[in-house]
């Protein structure tokens, strides 16, 4: 995986492709309200990344559990990659811990993303999309 971001070291992204192609956006910090336009920006490009020839969007993962701190903001960018991705039925997929799936469900989030609790899993279902 190689680094696409970084913020003073409070938040790291790493862009990879699984060995079938399958986009993931693993995050390790803090998802606060002075990085989350970092990760707009770095799922934005992944999205862009996995465009077919067609010029259709496939699903991505994003892999959430090497964050320390999720705060509400992050839902903003994850939302909107989300209905972007629904435009060309494909689907964002979160690998998360549990204290974010508490957090998610909270906010009443859950049924609005496709959750897992590893990586496997959720590439698992990327596939079958």
């Amino acid at each position: 995986m190689g680094a696409i971001d970084s913020t003073a070291g409070r938040l790291q992204l790493f862009a990879s492709e699984d060995a079938s192609g399958s986009p993931v956006v693993a995050a390790h910090g803090d998802i606060d309200i002075n990085t989350v336009e970092q990760l707009h920006t770095s799922l934005l490009a992944r999205v862009e990344a996995s465009r077919t020839r067609s010029g259709t969007a496939t699903g991505i993962v994003l892999d959430l559990t090497g964050v320390v701190f999720f705060g509400s903001v992050a839902l903003e960018p994850m939302l909107r990659v989300r209905d972007i991705l629904a435009a060309d039925r494909a689907h964002l997929h979160l690998v998360v811990t549990e204290h974010i799936r508490r957090s998610l469900n909270i906010l009443g989030m859950t049924a609005l993303f496709a959750l897992h609790d590893d990586l496997r899993d959720a590439l698992d279902a990327l596939r079958q999309d």
